[in-house]
C-alpha cells in the first residue's frame, strides 16, 4: 500500500505467462478499526514515513498506508480522548505479526491481527481486563488447543482389476497437539510410537511364520524361499525411540509469508524390503487409476469405479 495526496492505493505484482502484470487499486489491505465504542477512546496512527496520521474516532474503519515501499512496516499509536487530550502512545515494530496489548487503565485492548484478506490494527473495548496489567504489555497464555489421540490406524489400497489388496499401512499410538498462543506462535507437536506397511499380494508371509516353516526346512534339509510380507517397518522394539517425531513452530502468521523457524523431525531406523513383483503390481495399479479411458474402460470391464482422470477432468463442473 501506499499514499498519493491522502488516498491509500495498492500495487499487486505477480508473474503472468512470463511477464510482470501490476495492477492498482484503491484502498489497502492494511485497515485501522476502532471498536472502543464504550471507552469512547480515538485512536490516531503514523506510519513514520511523512504520510498524514490517520485519525479513527470509535465505530469507524480506514485504510492507511507508508509513502514508500521498503521493508518496514512500523506504526505509532496514539490514544486520544475525544476532546484530543493524549492518553497513551505506543509504537508497534511491525504490524504484520499478530500482537495483543493492554491498556488496563483505559480499559482497551489494542490489537494487529489478519481477518481474510486484510490486516487489521483493532481497538477494542476490555472491561473485564486486570487494571492492575502494565499498559502496552503483550498479552500471554495460550488461547487455542487441540489434542489428538490414536491407537491405532490404518489404510489399505485395494485394486479394481483384479480386486485384490495390494498393501495395508498401519500407525500405531498416534499422538497430536497444536497450539496457539495470544501471541498468535503456532505450535505443532506430533508422535507416532510405530509404522509398518505389509504386501498383502499371495505367497507373503510374516515374521514368525517365516522363521517356523525356515527352522523346519533345515531339518528336513529342504531349501524353501518364503517372500516377507513386511514391505517397511521401523527398528526400534517396543517402548523405546518412536518411529515418528515431529515439533514446528510458527511465527508471524498475520503475513503473507510462511515463516517457521523451528522445525525438527526425527525418525527411527527402518528396515525395508525391495519386493520387485509387488513394484510391478503396484505399476500397473497406477496405470490404472490414470487410465484416459474413464468410464467406459471400467464398465466395459465389469467394474463400478471412478478413474483419477475423469475425476479431473469432471472436477469444478455444475451438475446440472
Amino acid at each position: 500500500p501506499f499514499s498519493i495526496q491522502g488516498d491509500i492505493w495498492t500495487a499487486d505484482v505477480a508473474s503472468v505467462c512470463g511477464s510482470w502484470a501490476i495492477s492498482f487499486r484503491q484502498g489497502a489491505d492494511y485497515v485501522v478499526l476502532n471498536k472502543a465504542v464504550r471507552a469512547k477512546v480515538k485512536m490516531q496512527v503514523n506510519s513514520e514515513q511523512g504520510c498524514p496520521a490517520v485519525v479513527v474516532c470509535p465505530g469507524e474503519e480506514k485504510p492507511y498506508g507508508w509513502l514508500h515501499q521498503n521493508k518496514s512496516r512500523a506504526v505509532t499509536v496514539t490514544l486520544m480522548s475525544a476532546d484530543g487530550s493524549t492518553y497513551r502512545t505506543q509504537r508497534i515494530a511491525n504490524v504484520q505479526h499478530t500482537n495483543h496489548m493492554s491498556f488496563g487503565s483505559l480499559g482497551v485492548l489494542l490489537s494487529c491481527t489478519r481477518w481474510r484478506d486484510k490486516l487489521v490494527l483493532q481497538l477494542e473495548d476490555h472491561g473485564a481486563f486486570d487494571k492492575g496489567h502494565a499498559d502496552g504489555a503483550e498479552c500471554e497464555g495460550s488461547r487455542l488447543k487441540v489434542k489428538l489421540a490414536l491407537g491405532k490406524m490404518g489404510l489399505s489400497l485395494v485394486q479394481e482389476q483384479p480386486q485384490r489388496e495390494l498393501l495395508y499401512m498401519q500407525l500405531q499410538l498416534i499422538r497430536a497437539e497444536f497450539t496457539q498462543t495470544e501471541a498468535d506462535i503456532q505450535a505443532f507437536k506430533a508422535v507416532v510410537s510405530e509404522g509398518q506397511i505389509d504386501c498383502q499380494l499371495a505367497g507373503r508371509v510374516d515374521g514368525r511364520t517365516r522363521n517356523k516353516k525356515l527352522a523346519e526346512s533345515q531339518k528336513l534339509g529342504l531349501v524353501e524361499d518364503e517372500k516377507p510380507a513386511v514391505l517397511f517397518a521401523n527398528c526400534a522394539a517396543e517402548g523405546s525411540t518412536p518411529f515418528l517425531t515431529c515439533n514446528m513452530t510458527r511465527t508471524s502468521t498475520s503475513s503473507r509469508d510462511l515463516v517457521i523457524p523451528v522445525a525438527k523431525l526425527q525418525v527411527d531406523a527402518m528396515d525395508i524390503t525391495v519386493d520387485d513383483e509387488w513394484l510391478l503390481q503396484f505399476r500397473s495399479f497406477l496405470a490404472q487409476a490414470r487410465s484416459m479411458s474413464g468410464l467406459q474402460q471400467l464398465r466395459h470391464s465389469g467394474g463400478d469405479g471412478v478413474s483419477v482422470q475423469y475425476l479431473r477432468d469432471t472436477s469444478g463442473e455444475s451438475i446440472l
